[in-house]
């Protein structure tokens, strides 16, 4: 089967959708642990390469990254089987995650007082 140059086979659009999916919630570790690091680093002061810094930053960013993947991978699964994609379930992760992180950091700045 020959395909024009501005056509993809048809797996490539049965894939692009779990990869979006994919490439969001990698963005989003890497973002939730940049802003762990953060809080943990500067706001609380601790050592940047200590263990228990280190487990901290892990340990913030695990519960609210499982949240978000627990939305997004069965909405993604099931927008794939009936063929319609739209960007609701990362809309929907990064309100539940931003809700989540703001809740946080305003606990610890009222914990330490600032």
């Amino acid at each position: 089967m020959s395909y024009r140059a501005h056509q993809y086979p048809p797996a490539f659009h049965e894939r692009s959708g779990m990869r979006s999916a994919v490439t969001f919630l990698v963005a989003l570790l890497l973002l939730l642990l940049a802003l762990s690091a953060y809080v943990q680093i500067v706001l609380v002061g601790k050592l940047p390469f200590d263990a228990s810094t280190v487990s901290d930053i892990v340990g913030q960013v695990l519960a609210p990254f499982l949240v978000a993947a627990a939305i997004v991978l069965p909405w993604r699964f099931f927008q794939q089987w009936r063929g319609k994609f739209s960007p609701a379930p990362m809309l929907v992760a990064l309100a539940v995650v931003a809700l989540w992180q703001y809740q946080t950091y305003a606990a610890l700045k009222e914990s330490i007082g600032q």
